[in-house]
């Protein structure tokens, strides 16, 4: 038997103790959820890949960090997973950023 082979190989998915969020061997965070009965996908990659050319605009209330950049919270997830702005709450966005490992915060706290 060769020594390689009393190596067991780690599994590419990783499941953490939050349910529908699992770790990629890149590290990547995923996070499963449901908006109005749609099932949705969304990694942290996938979030940094499409906000990075993004103007973030005004922010009004809640705000997300990508990246370097604070983006209006409800405007980066709809950019982020394809639905209407008013098709989720921003209480679903913000949950959904918060397991992927995004700063979350509202605008009045960052101004102090």
């Amino acid at each position: 038997m060769s020594s390689s082979s009393t190596y067991r190989r780690l599994p590419s998915v990783i499941s953490l103790n939050a349910p529908g969020v699992v770790v990629t061997k890149a590290k990547d965070v995923t996070h499963r959820f449901v908006i109005r009965g749609q099932s949705l996908t969304l990694s942290r990659q996938q979030v940094l890949e499409k906000l990075k050319s993004v103007n973030p605009g005004v922010s009004t209330e809640h705000i997300v960090k990508i990246g370097a950049v604070w983006h209006p919270l409800k405007k980066a997830f709809a950019t982020a997973t394809g639905l209407d702005l008013l098709k989720f709450h921003t209480s679903q966005a913000l949950t959904v950023f918060e397991k992927l490992g995004f700063e979350v915060d509202r605008v009045s706290h960052r101004k102090q």
